[in-house]
């Protein structure tokens, strides 16, 4: 989970070495606006993709998924983020974690939640880095259960961004 003046890069950074390298070192980029022009897009090549993303995945959705990737832009994920309280303090963030994940392990993944903790976190024992296809009856479970999870009362009556992000801060009001 990205802070303040992030890139979504640099949460992953560590796994990935730095940014300038993980580029240079890639096969898989994209150059959507010609070779002579910085990259525009990553590709993992279709042999990666089953132990980097669906390694726990049944092989007929592997399968389904490999020939729907399209490239990934590079450009968001390389921009630093401006957060706020009253835009992205306003949405509780909840955490799902895939224990087997091999695209970002379960160590990068605690160390996201360490330092910007969500609301909550839940666990997908043997889901992968696409739980929606390796565990799919088990992450709607989670996302029914945090669906019913009741925002704080004062997050409720809460009538403007200011209020909202006062009640995020000092939490619930107490009666």
């Amino acid at each position: 989970m990205v802070k303040d003046g992030q890139r979504p890069f640099d949460v992953f950074s560590e796994e990935l070495r730095s940014a300038d390298v993980f580029l240079q070192e890639s096969q898989f980029l994209v150059y959507g606006n010609g070779k002579d022009k910085p990259p525009t897009g990553l590709m993992f090549d279709k042999q990666q993709i089953k132990g980097l993303y669906f390694n726990q995945t049944p092989s007929k959705d592997m399968a389904l998924a490999a020939v729907s990737m399209r490239p990934i832009p590079l450009a968001p994920i390389m921009e630093k983020l401006s957060l706020t309280p009253e835009n992205y303090g306003s949405v509780r963030r909840y955490f799902i974690q895939a224990l087997d994940d091999h695209m970002l392990s379960p160590d990068a993944q605690e160390k996201l939640v360490r330092e910007n903790p969500p609301d909550g976190i839940f666990k997908i024992k043997g889901g992968d880095h696409c739980p929606f296809f390796s565990k799919p009856q088990s992450l709607n479970k989670i996302l029914l259960e945090i669906a019913q999870i009741q925002a704080p009362a004062a997050l409720l009556k809460a009538s403007s961004p200011e209020e909202t992000a006062a009640a995020m801060v000092t939490g619930p009001a107490k009666s």
